[in-house]
């Protein structure tokens, strides 16, 4: 197991160009957005293209090829409902970006795999990031405000949540409908209800999180369910300021193992109900 999440880490500081990257070098292109349609450029790109993006783009736009879309730590892409950036092709990597308000802000979809890093995702109406198939690494990135969770996992996808800062959403993360993610090194606090929320025959491993004055438990795992902490105790997760419900709460035959660390809630650091498997340890 901790081989297999070595090999994990080592992806993830690969992706941009092992596990991501287009096979051919594209070129690069700018879309300025106060003279120009990002959809357009995006519908005349090649697959394998970067597009460097400058001013805010007041559209929904959907990438359907291998696309780079760097914000540049200054680009924005808003819109008022729908999905706000909508990916639809294997290997979209979404960088320095900002992607704020619609429905949902991001949807990744069933094909292949996809990056979001060193971006800010807020404001939705709902989801902020929705992974509905295939596989997303999110890393580095502040995802916030958000009606809905802040990353949702669902529909056989797999997430590596990766050092972000998720806060003030309704749920941080949700883990669903038989998902996986693995989640590290991020700052997941005072969204309002779970800070993670894993159900419907789905895993997570967390590792190394803060999970911080979440207004219900800091981990909530059920239906059949399953959660790993703290691999060996050497990866502890932790909580500063208590959660508004237990750290770790497991119910409906689910099961947690691995190390409590220091996740702590107002009504205790953990909660199991019958039919639940706790093999944690302190």
């Amino acid at each position: 197991m901790r081989r297999a999440r070595q090999v994990l880490r080592a992806l993830v500081v690969l992706a941009g160009g092992v596990v991501f990257g287009p096979g051919v070098l594209g070129a690069t292109v700018n879309a300025n957005c106060a003279s120009e349609s990002l959809q357009s450029v995006i519908n005349a790109a090649g697959d394998g293209d970067t597009i460097l993006l400058s001013g805010t783009c007041n559209e929904n736009v959907e990438v359907g090829k291998t696309l780079t879309l760097d914000g540049q730590n200054g680009a924005t892409i808003t819109a008022t409902s729908g999905v706000v950036v909508n990916l639809t092709a294997s290997g979209t990597t979404l960088k320095r970006l900002t992607v704020t308000g619609g429905d949902d802000a991001i949807s990744v979809s069933p094909l292949g795999s996809h990056r979001i890093q060193d971006s800010v995702v807020e404001d939705a109406g709902g989801v902020g990031i929705f992974v509905h198939g295939g596989h997303v690494v999110i890393l580095s990135s502040t995802i916030r405000n958000n009606g809905e969770a802040g990353i949702e996992v669902g529909e056989h996808s797999f997430a590596s949540i990766v050092g972000n800062t998720i806060r003030d959403n309704d749920d941080g993360v949700v883990v669903i409908d038989s998902s996986g993610a693995d989640m590290e090194g991020n700052s997941i606090r005072n969204n309002a209800q779970n800070g993670v929320y894993v159900a419907n025959v789905s895993f997570a491993s967390l590792n190394q999180n803060a999970i911080d004055a979440n207004g219900k438990s800091g981990v909530l795992v059920t239906g059949n369910s399953g959660v790993e902490l703290g691999h060996q105790g050497d990866d502890p997760n932790t909580t500063t300021t208590n959660n508004g419900g237990y750290g770790i709460n497991c119910k409906l035959n689910s099961s947690v193992t691995g190390t409590r660390g220091t996740l702590n809630g107002d009504k205790g650091p953990r909660y199991s109900v019958s039919g639940c498997i706790d093999k944690t340890k302190p």
